[in-house]
Formats: structure tokens, C-alpha cells, sequence
């Protein structure tokens, strides 16, 4: 048996388009397809999100140990994986990054992605740091407080630098004269 009929939306599929299901299940698969598998486990989710919420974080809460030793398992035995994996999230990050400060400096216009870096309009990035190290951390620290702009924005690396200790960058000093 190569094929199946899905009892919700009545096609007929390949046994690959079914999860399996070992349990009371003559043919090892789901009665309904992959596609209408997940629909129906996103509107449990969202009928129940608090409900779904609140029994992942006993879960994990009660496994913690359990988690951890399976996850650094997992880590050791999938370093490629892995490190794919966050390069992937990190690059994604990063773009959000940019795109929410508008994607070019904010003093001369650069917009080479390599060139541009965050600014902490109010000279405390040395506290910041300290707090939360550099990099994808600060970055989901931003994203989770809603990318703000009144003490944060996008500046190449010569603009930042230049302004680094109060001076004045020096595009705005060439405008000025």
C-alpha cells in the first residue's frame, strides 16, 4: 500500500504525506494528512494558546534536567547541524535588525549591510555590553522590546566610531562648512 485517502480533505495521497502513527493504526499512519494535520493543530493552538503555554512551561519546568542532557546530547552529536542552524537564525536576525532601523546609516546613507552596526543613541553601549553580551543576544533583546528607536539606531562603522567619544561625524561637519 503505497497510497491513502485522508479522511478531512478526501484526497488521495502518498503514505510520505501522512505522519506515523504506530499506535491502533492498521498502516502505521494518521488518518489525516500532513496539511490537514497541521491546520487542525493550529486552530487547537490558537483556541487554546494560553492553555498550550501554560502546559509547555510545566513540562519543561518538571524536565528541566531531562531537556538539558537531551539537548546537549543532540548539540555534541549535530555540531553541523547546529552551527548551520544558528548561522541561518542569526542571518535572519540580523536582516529583521536592519530592515526595523531602516537599513541605512543614519548619518551618511550607507547601506552595504557589512558596514552598518547598532548605535546607543545615548553613549551607553559599554553598559549595555556588560548586560547583554554583543551580537544575536542584543539583537533578540531589541527585537523582544519591539526594535525601539528613541535610544537605538543604524550608523556604519566610520559614523560610530567617528562619534564614538561626543565628536561630531565628520559628514556633518562637511554639511556644516
Amino acid at each position: 500500500m503505497t497510497h491513502k485517502t485522508c479522511t478531512v480533505c478526501k484526497r488521495t495521497l502518498l503514505l510520505s504525506d501522512f505522519y506515523k502513527e504506530t499506535r491502533n493504526r492498521n498502516d502505521g499512519h494518521l488518518w489525516e494528512c500532513k496539511q490537514c494535520s497541521s491546520a487542525r493543530n493550529k486552530r487547537f493552538y490558537e483556541a487554546n494558546k494560553e492553555k498550550v503555554k501554560a502546559t509547555h512551561q510545566a513540562y519543561t519546568k518538571a524536565n528541566r534536567d531531562k531537556l538539558r542532557t537531551y539537548h546537549n546530547k543532540w548539540s555534541k552529536e549535530n555540531k553541523e547541524k547546529r552551527a548551520s542552524s544558528t548561522k541561518r537564525y542569526n542571518n535572519k536576525l540580523r536582516i529583521e535588525f536592519l530592515k526595523a532601523y531602516g537599513h541605512k546609516c543614519e548619518c551618511c546613507g550607507e547601506s552595504h549591510q557589512r558596514f552598518l552596526t547598532l548605535e546607543h543613541k545615548l553613549r551607553d553601549g559599554s553598559e549595555h555590553r556588560k548586560r547583554t553580551p554583543a551580537g544575536p543576544r542584543m539583537l533578540n533583546e531589541l527585537k523582544r522590546l519591539g526594535w525601539p528607536k528613541d535610544n537605538y539606531g543604524l550608523l556604519c562603522w566610520n559614523c560610530n566610531l567617528a562619534t564614538r567619544f561626543g565628536d561630531p561625524c565628520p559628514h556633518t561637519i562637511d554639511v556644516q562648512i
